[in-house]
């Protein structure tokens, strides 16, 4: 088993099957179990632009940048993504040192050339989503990449990326791993919503808990201080 471990053919942490282990992981191509997508939007009929965030995933241009980067009659030249493909943007980032690799949940859209954008042969294919969100390919882009005109994107061949390798598990650890890491996404979202709901309710607070400028009572108070006048105002020495 240490041998096994030490050729990264078994994970760290391994789900039991029946009070028995999954079969060693093997690794393959991506180009084996996905196709690169390249069509152009030639006729330009589709105008909805999307984007790769690190921090966000696939989403609207507008919605990331606040306004239309690329512009209407110009989008000849981008790639057509359908909801379920998967997009490499090159630019590096802190939360991205290689790039981001994110599945498109979004919908039908068009990208930039300068993404990668394939699909995998395997419409289940949940267990690569969230495999590209750790940093177990990393090694390999850094290895293939050339250094670029710009030091904040990688350079790689779309046949290089094409030809990385990742693990290709039982399809029923596959699911139980995709079934596993989905249900704590679902769980951050839900915390992360409520947190938000908090921080603005706490920000109302702030606005009346305390008084405008040059008022001596603030819109809001506590019932037990209803009835206490006005606050004073003091100056810092």
């Amino acid at each position: 088993m240490s041998k096994q471990k030490k050729k990264g053919l078994v994970p760290e942490l391994w789900f039991n099957n029946d009070g028995s282990c999954f079969p060693e992981w093997k690794y393959v191509e991506l180009k084996k179990l996905a196709k690169r997508k390249a069509k152009k939007n030639k006729d330009q009929s589709i105008t909805r632009v999307l984007t790769n965030s690190a921090a966000s995933g696939v989403l609207d241009q507008r919605d990331y940048f606040d306004k239309d980067i690329a512009v209407k009659g110009n989008l000849e030249g981008y790639f057509i993504i359908d909801k379920g493909d998967y997009v490499y943007n090159p630019r590096v980032s802190a939360l991205a040192p290689v790039g981001p690799i994110s599945k498109n949940k979004v919908g039908k859209g068009v990208m930039s050339p300068l993404y990668t954008v394939f699909s995998f042969n395997d419409n289940n294919n949940d267990f690569y989503e969230q495999y590209f969100k750790t940093t177990k390919w990393h090694h390999y882009l850094q290895r293939v990449s050339n250094t670029g005109a710009r030091h904040d994107r990688m350079s790689i061949n779309n046949n290089e990326f094409m030809r990385m390798p990742v693990p290709v598990p039982a399809k029923k650890e596959q699911q139980k791993i995709a079934d596993c890491l989905s249900s704590l996404d679902q769980l951050i979202a839900v915390h992360t919503k409520k947190h938000e709901a908090l921080q603005r309710y706490k920000k109302g607070l702030l606005q009346n808990l305390f008084p405008a400028e040059d008022e001596t009572m603030p819109k809001l108070r506590f019932p037990e201080f209803r009835d206490k006048g006005e606050w004073n105002i003091e100056t810092i020495n």
